[in-house]
C-alpha cells in the first residue's frame, strides 16, 4: 500500500526586475574588476558592508545584488571551458 504525503510548501520571495540604470549603478560596488573570483564571505568585510549599503539604497534585496554579481563574475570568466559543479566548489 503507497503511502501519502502532503506537499509542503517553501516560501519564496518574489522580487521585480532590477532596471538596467540600476544594474550599472550596482554593479560598480559589486564587481570590483572583471577578473574578480571567489565568494562574497571571502571578501573584507567593508566591501560586504560597501554591498549592503548600495543595495540598500537603491532598494535592492541583498540577495539579488550578489546574485547580479555572481552573474557578471560568470560573463567575465576567463576560463572558455565548462567546469563541473565538484570542481568549482
Amino acid at each position: 500500500m503507497a503511502q501519502t504525503t502532503e506537499m509542503q510548501r517553501l516560501p519564496w520571495k518574489c522580487v521585480a526586475p532590477v532596471p538596467r540604470a540600476v544594474e550599472d549603478q550596482l554593479l560598480a560596488v559589486v564587481v570590483l574588476s572583471k577578473k574578480e573570483i571567489g565568494m562574497m564571505r571571502a571578501q573584507p568585510r567593508w566591501r560586504i558592508d560597501a554591498v549592503s549599503e548600495e543595495s540598500g539604497k537603491l532598494d535592492i534585496p541583498m540577495e539579488t545584488a550578489l546574485s547580479l554579481r555572481r552573474h557578471h563574475m560568470k560573463i567575465h570568466e576567463q576560463v572558455p571551458h565548462q567546469h563541473t559543479a565538484s570542481a568549482r566548489f
